[in-house]
């Protein structure tokens, strides 16, 4: 999965910026990352807002933050399992119509003469090819 780039950046790409105030639990934090302001104030309200739903009468302690942060976590489980899932549903399709191309192609090549050529043309190859690579990539983790 690609890095969303809010703090991890390579020392030859590291811009200079000003600490951004952040408020989370009633708390201020100035917070410098490669992130954009704006950025950064939307993910604070969004661990503020976990830090209220479950927290409740420990939002200013460690296990207050430690609770929002294992919410977060659990979301962010869910969702790679959704993705998982639908990436597994993608690929089943995208082979199941290859198939299908696959008995279209042989097919034609049994019903006229000449046709069976017709599978080994260089473009048809190539779609197949590239088709086969997307098929595989679905899978990859970024």
């Amino acid at each position: 999965m690609a890095s969303s780039g809010c703090y991890r950046q390579p020392m030859d790409q590291r811009v200079e910026r000003s600490p951004v105030e952040l408020q989370v639990g009633g708390q201020k934090y100035r917070v410098l990352a490669s992130a954009g302001d704006d950025t950064l104030l939307r993910l604070a309200a969004l661990v503020d807002s976990k830090l209220r739903e479950h927290a409740g009468p420990h939002q200013n302690t460690p296990q207050g933050l430690l609770l929002a942060a294992m919410a977060l976590a659990h979301e962010l489980e869910e969702e790679r399992a959704r993705r998982q899932q639908v990436e597994r549903r993608s690929r089943e399709v995208l082979h199941g119509v290859l198939s299908r191309v696959d008995a279209a192609l042989g097919t034609l090549g049994q019903q006229a003469p000449g046709t069976a050529e017709l599978a080994a043309e260089p473009a048809v190859v190539e779609v197949r090819r590239k088709a086969s690579e997307r098929a595989a990539d679905v899978g990859r983790d970024d």
